[in-house]
């Protein structure tokens, strides 16, 4: 590698040339900025009712839903993962609860 070898110093750089560098390599990300493809962002939440869409997340709800109200997939998921019994055998929870992590991966 340059400049780390023994007895070999580095360039010192002077302001000019820094902000001279900053200059080119700025133009050069905005040209390459600009030579990109240009698509539309068609993943993802509507604009016109994203917060809706973030509402019925379950990382960002601000309210848990109430018995009865239909439950997003995610929601669903996170509830199989702490209450299903497929995923919460004894030998697991055991293994949990003594603090055994590296077990229950066998499971």
């Amino acid at each position: 590698m340059q400049g780390d070898e023994i007895g070999e110093k580095r360039k010192v750089w002077t302001d000019e040339e820094r902000l001279e560098l900053a200059a080119k390599l700025d133009a050069e990300l905005d040209e390459y900025i600009n030579n990109l493809e240009k698509k539309s962002y068609a993943e993802g939440w509507p604009e016109d009712r994203w917060q809706e869409e973030m509402e019925k997340h379950p990382f960002f709800m601000k309210k848990p839903p109430e018995p009865g109200d239909e439950l997003s997939p995610l929601m669903e998921g996170l509830q199989q993962l702490k209450y299903g019994e497929d995923e919460n055998t004894p030998e697991g929870m055991f293994f949990f609860n003594t603090c055994r992590f590296f077990v229950i991966s066998c499971f």
